[in-house]
């Protein structure tokens, strides 16, 4: 293992992995709980958080695991994930029916609408556009941060820990893993990903 950012994947897999097993047990007593008459609105409250807790560990294992390369992921199971970790001021506009990404153009994709929903302090948008071998992602609103700490982590400032995603991001762009543009407007910040063949 010679790079710092497989280390790092192989760490977020762990770590993920350990944590979806009492998660999912919490989930099944829950839902042992609905067929009973005692199934409450305090029920509800906590059938509807471990449901969040576990599309966020299952988004954390795709934007920070280790990404095989022959692994693929289905758009739709992005945008279904994607609402337990963004704020919910962010939605996210994705393209119809398109094709299943490689885990590495998924795994930009998620990094890239972490770093974009830093950008929305006031909540907006983030459209997402897809083709063979690029992603452009594009953060709008009503008020637009495109000058926050993260993204000196792009020039190799150390970031603090709820800024890793840009570190992370960086990191994988100066392994190869795929080529990162970034350019702002008067209100948007739009990242373009393009991946090798």
């Amino acid at each position: 293992m010679s790079r710092a950012s497989d280390l790092a994947g192989l760490v977020s897999a762990r770590l993920c992995h350990d944590l979806i097993s009492p998660i999912g047990a919490i989930s099944n007593g829950v839902e042992l709980l609905t067929l009973s008459q005692s199934f409450s609105s305090e029920s509800q409250l906590i059938a509807d958080s471990v449901d969040t807790a576990k599309n966020r560990v299952k988004f954390f294992r795709l934007a920070f695991g280790l990404a095989p390369v022959e692994g693929m992921a289905e758009v739709a199971e992005l945008a279904r994930l994607a609402p337990a970790q963004l704020n919910h001021r962010v939605t996210v506009k994705w393209p119809e029916a398109p094709e299943p990404l490689s885990r590495r153009h998924a795994q930009g994709v998620l990094l890239g609408l972490m770093c974009l929903e830093r950008c929305l302090p006031r909540g907006g948008q983030i459209a997402v556009s897809l083709g063979k071998g690029w992603a452009d992602l594009t953060a709008t609103g009503p008020r637009v941060e495109g000058d926050g700490a993260g993204w000196a982590a792009l020039d190799g400032v150390q970031v603090r820990h709820g800024d890793v995603q840009f570190a992370y991001l960086a990191a994988l762009c100066d392994e190869g893993a795929f080529a990162l543009t970034r350019s702002e407007g008067a209100d948007q910040v739009t990242l373009q990903l393009t991946f090798p063949p």
